[in-house]
């Protein structure tokens, strides 16, 4: 796999925490990312949470800067 890149998503349920995951980091020019969910909502909102996330991080393979 030497010369591509590739993306990975650490996914977390949001909680009442004050500080929540939502970074993007390049590691080896490659993009790693943590989000939280918010699942307190209806499902037709969450589904949209989660287009989003996966068109950032599965359909824009830019590397984070």
């Amino acid at each position: 796999m030497y010369g591509q890149t590739v993306s990975g998503l650490l996914l977390y349920a949001r909680t009442d925490q004050e500080i929540q995951p939502n970074h993007e980091y390049a590691m080896s020019g490659n993009k790693i990312g943590v989000r939280t969910l918010d699942l307190n909502q209806p499902f037709a909102l969450i589904a949209q949470q989660l287009d989003e996330i996966a068109n950032r991080f599965f359909r824009d393979p830019s590397p984070v800067e």
